[in-house]
């Protein structure tokens, strides 16, 4: 079996990280008063590179690189991984939507200037979100389902699929369920609503991002091989000297922390309750 390498950290300017998608303004500064409070950066963000640039995409950490910028940082500790590298994964969250009123819900959405709800089967409303021109759909476990048409780029579609999501964020409780879920009219609570997305693929993202649009937080999900994770960088080593002293600083502690055997690998699945 081939060893895995070392993971790639470094410090990055958080002006170069640019977010994939939006953030929930409660979590950051939920995460904002805990990094104050404990002053350490537990799991860095992971990033990937654009080609060619010294820009990165945030691939997972949205809210620490939000509030990492909020606490008034300049740079930050990250994880930087090859995108090209078919080990990641980029997969799709349902949204199964708690506490929330169906007509109103839909009365919102119809209210979106360039967004159409479209009656459709109940048995395709997980797979009419692959077809051109659907931003989403929309299931009840009494079998009625739309279909959110609408966009015609992928900027246009992100900003209104954050519209679409900001209709029921914020007011319905939301739990996320992978599209693999097979979720159907029939294993749906009582009460609640499934909102599916469109697949994106990681080219789809990088083109997104490179162009300005970002989605709704929420709907994409990462599988990164190798993530590192408990880094627990102390912060107030971050706020002093120049980017240049903080990287050599950084590259040093990192060096250390492998050299004494700190760093370990672990390649079974795995539980963590202190999450």
């Amino acid at each position: 079996m081939q060893a895995e390498p070392l993971p790639t950290l470094q410090l990055a300017p958080l002006e170069h990280c640019v977010l994939h998608e939006s953030i929930d303004p409660q979590r950051v500064a939920r995460l904002v008063a805990t990094l104050a409070g404990e002053a350490y950066l537990r799991n860095p963000p992971v990033v990937a590179r654009y080609a060619g640039s010294e820009r990165f995409m945030v691939l997972d950490g949205a809210t620490r690189t939000t509030a990492l910028r909020q606490l008034g940082l300049q740079a930050a500790p990250v994880q930087i991984v090859n995108y090209a590298d078919a080990r990641i994964e980029l997969h799709t969250w349902a949204h199964v939507l708690h506490n929330v009123n169906l007509h109103s819900l839909q009365r919102a959405l119809r209210m979106i200037e360039g967004v159409h709800l479209r009656r459709i089967d109940a048995r395709e409303a997980e797979h009419q979100v692959h077809e051109p021109g659907v931003l989403g759909s929309l299931l009840t476990p009494e079998g009625e389902a739309w279909a959110l048409e609408g966009g015609g780029s992928l900027v246009e579609e992100a900003r209104l699929l954050e519209l679409v999501f900001r209709c029921y964020s914020g007011r319905a409780t939301v739990h996320r369920l992978p599209h693999d879920a097979r979720l159907t009219a029939a294993s749906l609570p009582e009460g609640t609503i499934a909102a599916f997305y469109p697949r994106y693929t990681k080219l789809d993202l990088l083109k997104l991002t490179h162009a300005g649009g970002i989605v709704p937080a929420g709907i994409t999900r990462h599988v990164i091989p190798g993530r590192v994770l408990r880094l627990n960088v102390p912060l107030a080593q971050l706020r002093t000297s120049s980017f240049e002293a903080q990287q050599a600083w950084f590259a040093a502690w990192v060096a250390e922390r492998i050299a004494v055997g700190r760093a370990r690998l672990y390649t079974e699945p795995t539980w963590l309750f202190d999450e």
